[in-house]
């Protein structure tokens, strides 16, 4: 939608509104708020509440009757007053098997050119359950914030944007969410959910499909291929009402596994990929560093004491790449050639203190 000067508009995932003061060629609308503030927005998270009002040709009549002959004379339009907006009424009374639907919504700003393109991140709510969430992303094993808020039933939120650079340097996306209903309700577990990246290329123009939650391209995320194994567990609320048929209850509950001591990982290509054959060799490398990086960090988040990535011998491209970055992001961490006995000379062994 076309935004003008003067327009009242309220914004679609936020709390408030106001009068547009004025809109750039980047995309962003300015919005007078009832505060005083001018708060930038995108324009595909407003909402039209009422169009500017047209000023009078200076050649007609005015409303009072007084025809102005000086065309640089005119009767300015009266100040709109700015609507109050409220949130919408938290939905009521939803039945049981209503379930909670978030996903992340990452979309290219440039599709002509993604290779060089800003990447969008939207949380989108595609559920009839009104949510309070925090998302979150994994860099070098630490966990760090990126927005908080809450969100209406089916709507979306923007996140925050990322470039190429810093893209490239998350792992995953953490979303945590309580979903809430009023009047009659159904306890239900709070989402806990990492998304994982790393098996993408941001790069490539084919990563965006067609959707049903943008007009433009877009990676949708949130299906259960995405999802980490880490997620809660209905064991972690012995209490919970059954979830998506799972028992909470701590009757018959399973014993936890045994924390891994040591984790082994397949760097090799065809272990990654099912088509590599038409992959240029920068393309691959990109592939298996991006499965390093995030098979270093689930280690980190699950106490890994240690970790062995078979890379194999090769030109050694690989196996320099994998210690390089070792030494400049994890310098805490000690490496060494893994045991030749089981694994050849083709992996590395890195203790994780």
């Amino acid at each position: 939608m076309k935004f003008k000067i003067g327009d009242i508009v309220r914004f679609l995932n936020e709390t408030g509104g106001g009068k547009i003061t004025r809109v750039d060629d980047k995309g962003f609308v300015y919005v007078m708020s009832a505060d005083g503030f001018e708060l930038p927005v995108l324009a595909n998270e407003l909402i039209l509440q009422q169009p500017a009002r047209e000023i009078p040709d200076p050649e007609i009549f005015t409303g009072s009757g007084i025809a102005l002959a000086d065309k640089t004379k005119y009767r300015p339009a009266e100040p709109v007053p700015i609507p109050e907006i409220t949130l919408s009424q938290i939905p009521g009374n939803l039945p049981s098997e209503t379930q909670p639907r978030l996903l992340l919504g990452l979309v290219p700003e440039n599709t002509d050119a993604v290779f060089s393109s800003t990447i969008n991140s939207y949380l989108i709510n595609d559920s009839e359950y009104f949510v309070y969430y925090m998302v979150g992303y994994q860099q070098q094993g630490k966990f760090i914030y990126l927005k908080s808020g809450e969100i209406e039933p089916n709507t979306k939120s923007f996140l925050g944007d990322f470039n190429r650079a810093r893209l490239s340097k998350i792992s995953l996306f953490h979303i945590q969410a309580l979903t809430v209903s009023s009047g009659q309700y159904y306890k239900r577990l709070p989402l806990d959910r990492e998304l994982d990246i790393t098996r993408y290329d941001f790069l490539k123009i084919h990563t965006y499909k067609v959707n049903d939650y943008f007009d433009e391209k877009a990676l949708i995320l949130g299906d259960k291929a995405e999802i980490s194994p880490r997620q809660l567990k209905p064991d972690d609320f012995p209490d919970a009402e059954p979830v998506d048929g799972i028992s909470g209850t701590s009757q018959g509950r399973k014993p936890a596994a045994p924390v891994s001591d040591t984790m082994e990982v397949d760097l090799h290509i065809e272990a990654l990929r099912d088509e590599y054959s038409q992959l240029s060799n920068g393309e691959i490398l990109r592939i298996q560093m991006n499965r390093f990086r995030s098979a270093l960090e689930d280690a980190i988040s699950n106490k890994t004491r240690r970790i062995v990535f078979i890379h194999g011998v090769g030109n050694g491209t690989l196996k320099l790449e994998l210690r390089n970055e070792l030494k400049r992001s994890y310098p805490e961490f000690t490496y060494q050639d893994a045991s030749f006995k089981e694994y050849g000379f083709g992996a590395t062994l890195v203790h994780l203190k």
